[in-house]
């Protein structure tokens, strides 16, 4: 008899853990309108970017963030390509090398989501959005 009351018991917690949080229609809409994992900031920076072992082309940068950044360009390329990106955050002295995925493209914009961005990579990205949003 126990096991069985414990067995109910945690197939009722699974159920109330399965269950969505509802959301308020503020936060709906809000999510709606960024489906962004992680924010971006727009910021000075240089990056470059290749698709496949074609030569590097510079963009002019947008945005950045943990997750991905984004940059105009003259070549735009199609959803879901994979680019290898370098960039240079204000004040470093070394490239950040990753691979990246095409998630928008539109008239001069590319927007890039990280694929392999390593951890001490991603806080430079971090320390970096701190230091911009307190000034």
């Amino acid at each position: 008899m126990y096991q069985h009351s414990c067995k109910n018991a945690v197939q009722q917690d699974f159920v109330m853990m399965a269950q969505p949080t509802p959301f308020s229609a503020q936060v709906k809409d809000r999510r709606a309108g960024n489906r962004r994992a992680y924010p971006r900031f727009v910021s000075t920076f240089e990056v470059r970017y290749s698709e496949g072992k074609d030569p590097m082309q510079t963009g002019k940068p947008l945005e950045i963030g943990e997750g991905g950044l984004s940059l105009e360009t003259s070549d735009l390329l199609p959803l879901e390509t994979q680019v290898n990106v370098e960039f240079k955050l204000e004040d470093s002295k070394e490239w950040v090398k990753v691979k990246a995925v095409v998630r928008h493209s539109e008239g001069k914009k590319l927007g890039l989501e990280f694929l392999n961005l390593k951890m001490h990579d991603r806080l430079k990205i971090v320390d970096y959005m701190a230091t911009k949003k307190s000034s």
